[in-house]
């Protein structure tokens, strides 16, 4: 059978999905589908974890790992477009769909995959349910949606394969334990009809940021997808962020200079940080997600200070240094910045071929999807989309990614002084949660 292309799971939302080809086994124990899609089963119930069991050393340590895997696939994604045009990621969506993929793999296959997200199974088991709930949000305030973070796994079979016999132990778990739906879908022989169903499922699951036909093949098995979508506004009664009032000069990575209006965002206790190669701040949204800017100084380019390195820096950073305790000063800073879109919608494979090791899945030699089916497959190609939007209300953002499988004042004597901090120039940036999770990250080489 020839390879298959699918979907593979990403502030704002992301899908993903392993496209997976596959040879041979037996289809009786699903229902077949003739035209779009037939749910067999739906994720177990659950809603966002407490604040108060947010310092379980099991969550911290996948949040830990969840975070290196987001600094690592960042810079070699960003490195691996060649460092042109408006670029955004979600590392959480693709970190969300490779612990889905994990078990549905066994041996070195499975082994591989831990590897590139840094835990053992047995502790994806236990911490999975608890980093998925401290991610997902949704908050109103007077029935009106102020910010939300929706992440969803599924897995879409192919009805039309009659070789394909599912294991049900790992459909089961991948309800209980990933939150995954279950779908089967007719690609063999109404793939139109399958494909247009996928769509529309990643459409309503991404607010529509997402439009999209991945045109999924007749062969494939089945597919491992996640979508993430993400909403945050920047004041609780919805008033938008005010323009500078003056015009300022962007400069692009081309060396072009645009003349725009900034947004000013309010002033929040603290004061830039200051690298060799770059400055630091940040601006926060309504429900705690935080918009990190990493600003290249004169005499260096985005592509030099958007690394791994620096952005594990800036997402350190919990103490912004706001008092001078020597000559009694108390720092506010706001940031000044523009508007900007940023987008992806490329095959990841490669990055995590050669950055994280991760082979054996791609090679249908050696792949091993045997815990939930006993016919060969294999991966051939992990599709990451991504769209993300900053204006004066907020910030939105969606993504697909598809493997074809979130201190006390000081005392009265300081003074205070109010200090800005101007994105005038290609930057990077990062998007976090509350608990400082990454969720997008990224650069603004124009606008």
């Amino acid at each position: 059978m020839k390879k298959a292309v699918i979907p593979f799971i990403s502030i704002l939302a992301a899908a993903s999905v392993f496209c997976l080809s596959a040879c041979g086994t037996d289809n009786s124990n699903l229902s077949g589908v003739e035209t779009n899609s037939n749910l067999l089963g739906s994720p177990a119930n659950t809603t966002s974890l407490p604040y108060n069991e947010r310092k379980d050393s099991g969550l911290l340590a996948m949040t830990s790992s969840a975070n290196s895997f987001a600094y690592n696939f960042s810079e070699q994604t960003y490195s691996a477009l060649g460092g042109s045009g408006n670029f955004a990621v979600s590392p959480v969506s693709v970190y969300m769909a490779l612990s889905v993929a994990a078990e549905c793999t066994a041996g070195q296959t499975r082994d591989e995959i831990l590897s590139a997200l840094g835990v053992s199974y047995e502790a994806l088991g236990t911490n999975f349910t608890k980093f998925y709930r401290s991610l997902i949000f949704e908050d109103y305030d007077e029935g009106r949606l102020t910010g939300k973070l929706n992440l969803t796994n599924s897995i879409w079979l192919n009805s039309g394969i009659e070789e394909l016999n599912v294991k049900e132990n790992c459909i089961s778990s991948l309800s209980n334990n990933f939150f995954c739906y279950s779908y089967s879908a007719d690609f063999a022989n109404y793939n139109k009809q399958a494909n247009q169903a996928l769509t529309e499922f990643i459409k309503e699951r991404t607010n529509n940021l997402i439009d999209k036909n991945y045109e999924i093949s007749q062969e494939v098995s089945f597919i491992l997808m996640n979508t993430l979508y993400l909403k945050d506004i920047w004041n609780r009664n919805g008033y938008p962020l005010n323009f500078t009032n003056k015009y300022y000069g962007f400069t692009s990575s081309s060396g072009d200079v645009k003349s725009v209006k900034l947004l000013n965002g309010d002033y929040s206790l603290g004061r830039a940080y200051e690298y060799e190669t770059f400055t630091h701040y940040y601006i926060s949204a309504c429900n705690g997600y935080r918009l990190k800017f990493i600003l290249p100084k004169d005499g260096y380019s985005v592509s030099d200070v958007f690394t791994a390195e620096n952005i594990e820096k800036v997402n350190g950073i919990t103490d912004y240094n706001a008092l001078d305790r020597e000559n009694l000063i108390r720092y506010h800073t706001h940031c000044q910045f523009p508007e900007f879109s940023a987008s992806f919608d490329h095959d990841v494979k490669g990055v995590l071929q050669t950055y994280f090791n991760i082979k054996s899945i791609f090679n249908a030699d050696t792949s091993d999807f045997s815990s939930i089916s006993d016919m060969k497959n294999y991966c051939s190609q992990v599709r990451h989309t991504a769209n993300l939007k900053v204006n004066k209300h907020g910030i939105e953002g969606a993504a697909v990614t598809i493997m074809d499988v979130c201190g006390s004042a000081g005392p009265d004597e300081y003074r205070d002084e109010y200090v800005d901090f101007v994105v005038d120039r290609a930057f990077g940036y990062v998007i976090t949660d509350s608990s400082n999770t990454v969720v997008f990250a990224g650069v603004v080489n124009g606008i």
